[in-house]
């Protein structure tokens, strides 16, 4: 039988059997008290208040949200990553406003240049969505300075660094507005689900616009003698629900030996790679003394290899892979002729994810790095 390594498996056990059984038989499954717990804990886990939290249905909606409760309007731009997931830019043209795309820093940080961010400052940017690409943080300190010089809101994508450090803070809590992913691929998952963090004025007004700009919420009305309520503003059915919060709060106990797990993988990939493969470069291999997320292990490939037709050999030997991402100003929807980002464009085509999660084996990453090097034996 043919051997299988799936690129991503969701780490799950008992006590979330038990954790959603035990909600069942009490039979709340809208945004309740579980979800209250579970944004406690959230704050309680990044060291910030309770009121600095709101979860939210996705992490697209999060960015939604943001892009409204930081003032972004049709007349701004934002300037983002073209090397991440659409959804940045989605959110930003969900509100009217422009998505200018940032170029990588280099073949081998493929984080936001920070020359790039300051060359396409204008008088009608507003903000800027910094993410962290992979789990490894961006030159935070500088993208901050330039933000506080210009005015800017800063935004952080820290979908792919949840519960990580950088200088012994938590990532997602650098920007004035942070926000997470609990998709099903995440390093931990409600199956959907998004977390924002900021000011107390913005999570303020994000709780609100979560639930149609409701002013107050079921269980607040549950609780009043006057159970009414008022709308003042447009708002949306962006909510987080008790059964996935419940999820959440099992997940949550764990993150700390997911991503330890995550990391010796991400460290055994590096070392199987430096001594088998030589001809492949591993990003951010000069990121050292923190503990990272290791969200994704992405490797870039030589540039006289076809990637498609390693990813169809992998495949035929069962092993998946993934690529994150197809920059976003070369998808149909968002390219613009004659836009060239010089870095990014140049590796683009080269950029292949290998499986990564916690219940993968040192053998079966063997069998990855075993079955690359066969097809690179025959295809150099």
């Amino acid at each position: 039988m043919k051997k299988t390594v799936n690129f991503f498996k969701t780490n799950y056990d008992n006590n979330e059997i038990k954790a959603f059984t035990k909600l069942v038989r009490n039979g709340n499954f809208s945004m309740g008290k579980a979800t209250i717990n579970f944004e406690k804990a959230i704050a309680k886990k990044l060291n910030i208040k309770d009121e600095n939290v709101a979860l939210v249905s996705n992490c697209t909606t999060a960015l939604h949200l943001s892009m409204i409760v930081a003032g972004v309007k049709k007349k701004h731009d934002v300037l983002c990553s073209s090397l991440t997931f659409v959804a940045d830019a989605n959110c930003v043209k969900y509100v009217g406003a422009k998505p200018k795309f940032i170029d990588i820093t280099s073949d081998l940080n493929w984080n936001m240049s920070v020359s790039d961010i300051e060359k396409k400052i204008t008088k009608n940017t507003k903000a800027i969505i910094m993410t962290h690409y992979a789990g490894y943080p961006c030159e935070i300190d500088k993208i901050k300075k330039i933000a506080k010089q210009n005015k800017l809101i800063l935004i952080e994508d820290a979908c792919h660094t949840i519960f990580s450090k950088f200088k012994n803070k938590y990532l997602g809590t650098y920007g004035d507005l942070g926000v997470f992913s609990l998709y099903g691929n995440k390093n931990i998952t409600t199956g959907e689900g998004g977390i924002v963090i900021g000011k107390k004025e913005y999570i303020k007004k994000i709780k609100i616009l979560r639930n149609h700009a409701i002013d107050k919420s079921m269980l607040e009305r549950n609780l009043s003698k006057t159970p009414t309520y008022q709308i003042h503003e447009l708002g949306y059915n962006y909510r987080m629900d008790d059964i996935r919060s419940t999820i959440g709060m099992e997940q949550l106990k764990k993150i700390d030996h997911l991503n330890n797990l995550r990391r010796k993988l991400a460290l055994n990939y590096k070392k199987l790679i430096n001594k088998e493969l030589p001809e492949i470069k591993i990003p951010f291999t000069n990121f050292i003394g923190d503990k990272f997320s290791y969200h994704l292990f992405p490797i870039l490939l030589p540039d006289n290899l076809k990637r498609d037709n390693l990813i169809e050999f992998l495949n035929s030997r069962g092993i998946q892979t993934s690529i994150h991402y197809k920059p976003i100003h070369r998808l149909k929807f968002y390219k613009r002729h004659n836009f060239k980002l010089k870095n990014l464009d140049k590796i683009s085509k080269f950029i292949l994810s290998l499986p990564i999660y916690p219940d993968l084996s040192f053998l079966d990453q063997n069998y990855v790095i075993k079955a690359i090097k066969e097809y690179l034996k025959y295809k150099i």
